[in-house]
């Protein structure tokens, strides 16, 4: 990235700060970086959600196995199962295995193929937990994503992620409805997030 890109990010987040404190879901933002609401702020699988949750739908898979290949060399699947291939300048090019096979994307562009320029590796819980609507197969043991994304999960673990997502959703909305209601810090806010966090660290960011 270029100076002024990284400049412009750094601005860019000192204006979410700001439009957070503003509205009540943070503490000021100079204050919040002394804050202990930060404590997850370095946990990479905390992080890699958060960016699932940010630029879904924009979500690819891998293949199973690259066959000696690198990530660049090999068709990912998106939506619609067309191929996508990772662009030369993605950091993730040369990779001989990635962390996960459903990764994650902001610009898309189409040339002689169709290429995405970034890509961040995320779990299946991720996308479970922050994409879009959720369809539980019981019988079949499959959990899918808007129809297209599809996961073979378990009974109990695809009823767990249905029932943290609610319980998520009504949270979110309970803060939205009073942005001064502190949810992290209620009994059943608390209890949320750390079954959230303990989810996503189990699951290892390996699908």
């Amino acid at each position: 990235l270029s100076y002024i890109s990284l400049s412009n990010i750094i601005q860019l987040k000192k204006q979410l700060e700001k439009y957070m404190s503003d509205i009540g879901f943070t503490c000021s933002a100079d204050k919040v970086r002394f804050s202990s609401n930060g404590q997850n702020e370095n946990d990479l699988h905390l992080v890699r959600a958060v960016i699932a949750a940010g630029l879904y739908p924009n979500i690819v898979i891998a293949p199973r196995a690259f066959s000696g290949k690198t990530a660049g060399e090999v068709a990912f699947r998106g939506q619609e199962n067309r191929e996508i291939y990772l662009h030369p300048c993605t950091i993730a090019f040369t990779a001989k295995e990635l962390n996960s096979r459903y990764g994650c994307y902001h610009e898309i562009v189409k040339t002689s193929k169709i290429y995405i320029r970034d890509c961040t590796a995320v779990s299946k819980f991720a996308i479970l937990l922050f994409g879009g609507a959720l369809k539980v197969y019981q019988t079949h043991g499959i959990v899918a994503v808007d129809d297209w994304l599809k996961f073979k999960v378990g009974a109990k673990p695809a009823t767990l992620v249905k029932y943290l997502r609610s319980s998520m959703e009504a949270l979110l909305l309970e803060k939205i409805m009073d942005p001064t209601v502190d949810v992290a810090e209620s009994p059943k806010g608390r209890a949320v997030i750390e079954a959230v966090t303990a989810l996503l660290k189990m699951e290892g960011g390996k699908s």
